[in-house]
């Protein structure tokens, strides 16, 4: 579904009733969910429900849309990470063809396989949107946009530069917009310097130093570094969600390499501009295949972890560094 569809939706608050939203930007995947939660219920708590994890139970789903809106017109449900849009479904594939009218639908499926039974059926009767990370010029239209908004201007090639050192992630880099935007104050203009003061050139190196040091089980050093970014006040699971982005390219980028792709077709498949790809590439070959996936499933099981409140931030990050 192109985003200039859903836009309008919103926009204009007429509905489908039911949405998906599948892809690899996070940010993408947040910022719609709110977008329709807030178009659809506004603050109506009491006609809002979310559903979260492999656990949800489809009973329960259903028992809950079966039930009539709260002096409301409408009551939307929220069903985000449950795999059904990959595996099983069933049941609310077969629910979505005699839905209760009132009730309105949003899952939030980063994963799908398009043969799903609960896929076809949202497919068929509502709305299904990708929500990839963007290309590099959409990337860096949208990053000018946001200074722009802050009342700064910056150079393409500055900003390249910036991109170059924080990748393609939105959620990345709208964070290190952010220290850039409160970093420069009052001038109206953003420097090379100053984003060489404030954001990752350091942050980068870092992050991949320690990406090295933890697959090599140098702790003392990854601990360090680790201390480092603390002290650059990042959080902990800033730090976390970074590791994990980081450890999940070099996967990528060393896959396409191993299947014969050269740098633009690199380029191309992950949208990242030409010298992160160049850099990346480098990285990727000092790294074996087996350790790199088995550090991007790590990095996921603790982010679920913290996520379901199962253990603090910090000791997830303390249990990736030191295995």
């Amino acid at each position: 579904m192109p985003l200039k569809q859903l836009n309008s939706d919103i926009k204009n608050k007429e509905f489908k009733q039911v949405y998906l939203l599948t892809g690899n930007e996070t940010f993408l995947l947040r910022s719609y969910k709110n977008r329709l939660k807030n178009a659809v219920v506004g603050q109506d708590d009491m006609n809002y429900s979310y559903f979260e994890g492999k656990d949800t139970d489809p009973s329960a789903v259903i028992d809950n849309a079966e039930t009539m809106p709260f002096f409301s017109e409408r009551k939307l449900i929220v069903i985000e990470n449950s795999g059904w849009c990959k595996s099983g479904g069933s049941d609310m594939a077969e629910y979505l063809s005699r839905p209760c009218p009132s009730t309105y639908f949003v899952f939030v499926e980063p994963e799908v396989d398009k043969r799903n039974k609960l896929y076809k059926a949202i497919s068929e009767s509502g709305y299904v949107c990708e929500l990839n990370h963007p290309k590099p010029d959409d990337m860096v239209n949208w990053a000018a946009g946001m200074l722009m908004q802050a009342g700064k201007k910056i150079t393409r090639t500055d900003l390249e530069m910036f991109l170059g050192s924080t990748g393609n992630d939105m959620e990345l880099v709208r964070n290190e917009l952010d220290k850039l935007i409160a970093y420069t104050g009052d001038k109206d203009h953003v420097s090379r310097e100053d984003i060489e003061a404030v954001t990752t050139v350091t942050l980068t190196n870092k992050v991949y130093d320690m990406c090295r040091a933890i697959t090599q089980k140098k702790y003392t050093e990854a601990v360090h570094l680790y201390e480092d970014l603390l002290a650059l006040k990042e959080s902990p699971m800033s730090i976390m969600y970074k590791i994990s982005h980081q450890f999940k390219q070099l996967l990528d980028v060393k896959d396409l390499m191993d299947s014969g792709y050269r740098q633009d077709a690199i380029m191309s498949r992950l949208r990242i501009p030409s010298f992160v790809a160049s850099k990346l590439m480098q990285q990727a070959r000092g790294y074996d295949r087996n350790a790199l996936m088995q550090y991007v499933e790590r990095c996921l099981d603790l982010e679920e972890a913290f996520k379901k409140g199962d253990m603090p931030e910090r000791i997830a990050v303390e249990l990736l560094i030191c295995g």
